[in-house]
């Protein structure tokens, strides 16, 4: 159980990680001119983040349940057949990811617009005149200059995705069966759910500790200046 667990939660962090990434750093870009649209859409996207991960679980779970769920009452009035959202292990999985990066993207969102703030429209503006287009000002201007933030982005982002735990309990419990079950929760059922196991988890503990300690270095080292 602990190695599944492991293995689901590698999965979970290769495939979540660079997605909220991604996803936050191009609600970023299209919210990042200050005007009250944006600030509108900045607080709707953020929102998310102010919200109790088991509250946020707990509302997909409404939307998504099976029987009574509110998108397969829409499916229904559209006339098609119910989805197993949470009830097929491989759907249940993506439900997972889905909602992990909506509820934490509008948070990184702000980091990357904070960062954005910090590059100097000079530099766009010479681009410009050196006939640069959009995609080259970001891959080769935008891009190199925010890889400090992009380090302490993807470095939080991976801590948390290890530590996945509320959201998903709230959400399927683990389920469907135990495809769902990632790292913390396998702990906690070890820890209180099995008899005479403490030590057990607290090994599992430690195994986790380990982990985020060398999965931080690594990154941090890999995201260093070339000297």
């Amino acid at each position: 159980d602990f190695l599944r667990s492991f293995g689901r939660t590698i999965v979970f962090a290769v495939v979540a990680v660079p997605l909220t990434t991604a996803v936050s750093l191009g609600l970023a870009l299209l919210v990042r001119r200050p005007s009250r649209l944006n600030y509108v859409v900045r607080t709707m996207i953020y929102w998310p983040n102010m919200a109790s991960l088991i509250i946020v679980g707990v509302v997909w779970k409404w939307i998504l349940g099976y029987n009574s769920g509110i998108l397969n009452y829409l499916i229904q009035l559209a006339g098609g057949s119910p989805v197993k959202w949470l009830l097929d292990l491989h759907l249940a999985q993506l439900m997972v990811v889905l909602v992990w990066v909506w509820a934490n993207s509008g948070f990184y969102m702000v980091i990357f617009i904070t960062g954005l703030g910090t590059i100097s429209k000079e530099y766009y503006e010479a681009a410009r005149l050196d006939g640069a287009n959009s995609w080259i000002m970001f891959s080769r201007l935008t891009l190199p200059l925010l890889r400090p933030i992009m380090l302490i982005v993807v470095v939080l982002l991976s801590i948390a995705a290890f530590k996945v735990y509320a959201l998903v309990v709230s959400l399927t419990n683990g389920g469907p069966g135990r495809a769902t079950v990632f790292l913390v929760q396998n702990i906690y059922d070890t820890a209180f759910r099995q008899p005479m196991s403490a030590g057990y988890a607290a090994a599992q503990s430690a195994v986790l500790l380990a982990i985020l300690v060398v999965l931080t270095i690594g990154q941090l080292r890999l995201g260093r200046d070339p000297k």
